[in-house]
């Protein structure tokens, strides 16, 4: 009779693997395109930081959320890094933005007057409208907000970041911001609503410390 070859199960299950493997880094390299890192920070690593001393507390948090990134956006738990300028916050969210897009996740980076100015441009003739924009910044899996800060915070820029917040806490999605404000002006500055969103999930404050490293 007719012989038919057929290859072992476990050159199959390789082989199914290694094109799962493939697919997630072909997805990782799209989103990375598209996460909004700046060109400075395209490449930051928290091996590039002083991760002793002063700011030791710190860097251990954002260390733990990288080594438990699936889970942590899988259970939509946050992350807030504030403290003093030049201490490696920014550089921080980066590295966690890139590391999520590359365990196949999307993940976005915008700083918080970037994202109200495009929030203020729906309002033109002919513009996106502003649920879209919002869609935009709610569907990530991780979403890093830079330079929460009073300055950019008006009464209407507070709403609208609190309306983000509670969409992609709502959604179950993490959120991660930075700021150079100390917790409690912090909460002061965004609304504490916000910020307890952010801490939902068993979200943590980071408090970086000391002189720039800049």
């Amino acid at each position: 009779g007719l012989s038919i070859k057929t290859g072992c199960s476990k050159c199959f299950e390789r082989a199914d693997a290694q094109h799962r493997v493939d697919e997630v880094a072909a997805r990782g390299a799209r989103y990375l395109a598209e996460a909004g890192i700046p060109r400075r920070f395209e490449r930051a690593s928290l091996s590039d930081l002083c991760t002793v001393g002063e700011n030791a507390d710190a860097y251990a948090l954002v260390q733990e959320y990288l080594e438990d990134l699936e889970a942590k956006l899988n259970a939509g738990s946050g992350l807030i890094l504030c403290g003093n300028i030049g201490t490696g916050k920014t550089h921080s969210a980066c590295h966690l933005v890139r590391a999520a897009c590359e365990i196949g996740r999307r993940a976005l980076f915008v700083s918080l007057a970037d994202f109200l100015a495009r929030v203020r441009a729906t309002y033109g003739d002919g513009a996106e409208s502003e649920d879209a924009v919002m869609r935009r910044f709610t569907d990530p899996s991780l979403l890093a907000i830079d330079e929460v800060r009073a300055e950019v915070l008006s009464e209407h820029g507070r709403e609208t970041l609190f309306r983000l917040i509670n969409k992609r806490y709502n959604a179950g999605r993490a959120t991660l911001i930075t700021s150079n404000l100390q917790p409690k002006d912090l909460a002061a500055a965004a609304g504490a609503p916000t910020v307890d969103r952010l801490r939902s999930g068993g979200g943590k404050i980071a408090v970086f410390r000391g002189g720039s490293n800049r």
